[in-house]
């Protein structure tokens, strides 16, 4: 029947699953899933969801915690012309460095003690060149470094030295005032 999700609480499961995820693109990835009566599609749901169960509780070194949603800066980037803030590049550095560890985790595994999500995760594009270029241009901290570009190096030396020289004018100018 039409409202068979209704009927045995799908729905409900649905809604609850959803109120517990933390970014918009998994809301809707897990609103879009609907009941099926597939045994295969079922054994596989159910073998991902026991494998993602068990390395999280299993397994040390798996570090999957909050993730931030990177949608809107995937979708500035596609845009032709567009530049990311130093936050935003920041925010993709991490969930670049967070895809990397986790399907590095998976792969890393010796005996297929995972299938399933290996399986899902042997086709995943980790981006080490576009972390290094990231990482080239923004520190740990968040700032752009000097070496990110000759000018930039240039601009802040001459800022430096500006500085040096404003700061020995003001001593003299105090020295001055106070004899």
């Amino acid at each position: 029947p039409s409202n068979f999700e209704q009927r045995v609480g799908f729905d409900r499961i649905r809604e609850a699953i959803i109120e517990r995820c933390t970014m918009q693109s998994a809301r809707d990835v897990i609103a879009g899933e609907v009941f099926t009566r597939s045994r295969r599609e079922v054994e596989r749901r159910l073998a991902l969801a026991d494998e993602m169960r068990l390395m999280l509780t299993m397994e040390t070194g798996v570090a999957i915690g909050e993730q931030e949603d990177l949608r809107a800066i995937v979708d500035k980037v596609a845009i032709e012309g567009s530049y990311l803030t130093v936050e935003e590049a920041v925010t993709l550095l991490g969930g670049l460095r967070s895809v990397a560890a986790i399907v590095g985790f998976i792969l890393s595994r010796r005996e297929p003690k995972y299938p399933s999500l290996r399986a899902i995760t042997a086709g995943v594009t980790v981006f080490p060149e576009l972390q290094r270029e990231i990482e080239r241009v923004v520190d740990d901290a968040g700032e752009v470094r000097s070496s990110a570009s000759a000018e930039l190096q240039d601009i802040r030396r001459a800022i430096r030295e500006h500085e040096g020289l404003v700061a020995k004018r003001l001593q003299q100018v105090l020295q001055r005032a106070k004899a």
